[in-house]
């Protein structure tokens, strides 16, 4: 429901994964344009148009591969306690979705939770102290 055109759901929380239905949304958005209603999730690297800015968006990235590569297998707990002064957790799951899709890095989880999906919006903390992320196997850190 999250992923429907517009969704209905959306993810949110600071200090926990919360889940929001589309109607409550604006609490947790910035309206960006008035006519027609345009709501954004408040983002470092979005600008007051809603566009990318690319120069941030990159740095960010690169934060995130730069921590993996020189730690692999750190847990999603330990990659946003180093990261908490850059970026809040809505943030780094933003980045790590991405960095997911593009292959760029890979998670394996813990003995205590079983294997399948892992979607970083719906962890909690103690089950992000049970996923390590590596870098990816199918793309080179440098061309992220």
């Amino acid at each position: 429901m999250s992923q429907t055109s517009p969704p209905l759901i959306l993810w949110a929380g600071y200090s926990a994964p919360v889940i929001v239905s589309c109607l409550h949304a604006r609490p947790w958005t910035v309206e960006l344009i008035r006519e027609p209603k345009t709501l954004a999730l408040p983002r470092r690297w979005v600008d007051i148009r809603g566009g990318t800015i690319r120069e941030t968006w990159n740095a960010a990235l690169h934060a995130v591969v730069g921590i993996i590569f020189f730690h692999p297998g750190i847990s999603q707990t330990e990659l946003r306690w180093r990261l908490r002064a850059v970026c809040d957790r809505q943030e780094l799951v933003d980045i790590v979705c991405f960095l997911n899709r593009e292959e760029a890095i890979y998670a394996r989880v813990g003995a205590t939770r079983p294997t399948g999906t892992i979607w970083p919006a719906t962890l909690d903390d103690g089950e992000e102290q049970q996923v390590f992320r590596f870098i990816g196997k199918n793309k080179y850190w440098y061309q992220v």
